[in-house]
């Protein structure tokens, strides 16, 4: 959630600049939960409660409008810094597991759009370039290690996300004066990488390609508004299971044969095994807005 003070200057007849800064609080429950260490005994990972963080960063934009077709913008939202996350974890038989802490904060995210403004016709663009791999809670990948032995913990540093660039266009046409017809199309760039599909089972929510369709109508002071929203079935991601654990050397004789090797595999990818995950959405939205 986001409540934003915004506030704007005219620079010029054509040129506007503004700025917004933004107070953020977030909540994330985990079942299980990755980011804590597993019970090697066979209590595995716990699951969470429901843990908050409150967080703040900004926005900044130029806007310019020719006062005739053309419009264009750009704007900068800084990363979203938030606290720690205090996780309060429960094994699965209901005993008490350790508490654990976790930061996620929000990418940056840099936009440029375009417009361009006719009697029938409208039409925009936009592209964003979404920066995950600086991201904390995003950037890193991998095991955490304890130093006492050079192992891993069995936690998970991050999901480790590549950068991600999406655009967008959109057209519209007024077949009357109060009836205008839409369509839009967007496609983004997958941020998981197949080696560490494993660590992002939970949130496989990316859809790369997208279309909108919809129209509007106006009764007065009334508008409607529906729009039917496609998103694709795309190529998805598919890698191996991660097991950071089994047959470690403890003995001090070199690392571990099994599937963690700190020199060969240090995912712990298993052969013989696969994760795989695609998705697609489908969404109606009507809106209602009446002006007083």
């Amino acid at each position: 959630m986001q409540v934003s003070l915004a506030y704007a200057y005219k620079l010029t007849n054509k040129i506007s600049i503004g700025i917004q800064p933004n107070f953020n609080y977030e909540s994330l429950e985990l079942a299980p939960n990755p980011t804590a260490n597993p019970d090697m005994t066979g209590k595995g990972y716990p699951t969470t409660d429901v843990a908050s963080a409150l967080g703040y960063g900004a926005q900044i934009g130029i806007f310019y409008d020719s006062h005739d077709m053309l419009k264009l913008g750009m704007s900068y939202k800084t990363k979203q810094y938030f606290s720690e996350y205090t996780f309060k974890n429960t094994y699965l038989d209901g005993t008490a597991a350790p508490d654990n802490n976790f930061t996620m904060n929000y990418p940056a995210i840099l936009s440029f759009g375009m417009g361009l403004s006719g009697k029938k016709i409208d039409f925009a663009a936009d592209v964003r370039f979404v920066n995950y791999k600086d991201t904390e809670g995003f950037a890193e990948s991998g095991w955490k290690i304890n130093a006492a032995n050079g192992f891993p913990t069995g936690a998970v540093n991050g999901f480790g996300w590549r950068d991600m660039t999406i655009f967008s266009v959109g057209l519209q046409y007024k077949l009357l004066k109060n009836l205008p017809v839409r369509i839009g199309y967007t496609n983004n760039t997958n941020p998981i990488t197949d080696e560490l599909a494993f660590y992002s089972v939970s949130a496989p929510a990316v859809i790369e390609n997208a279309a909108q369709i919809g129209l509007g109508y106006t009764f007065g002071k009334l508008d409607v508004n529906v729009v039917y929203h496609k998103g694709f079935r795309g190529n998805g991601n598919t890698g191996k299971m991660l097991n950071p654990g089994p047959n470690q050397d403890l003995s001090g004789n070199g690392f571990p044969e099994g599937p963690w090797n700190a020199l060969s595999n240090p995912l712990g990818e298993m052969d013989g095994t696969s994760v795989s995950y695609d998705m697609e959405t489908s969404m109606v939205q009507l809106t209602l807005s009446y002006r007083l």
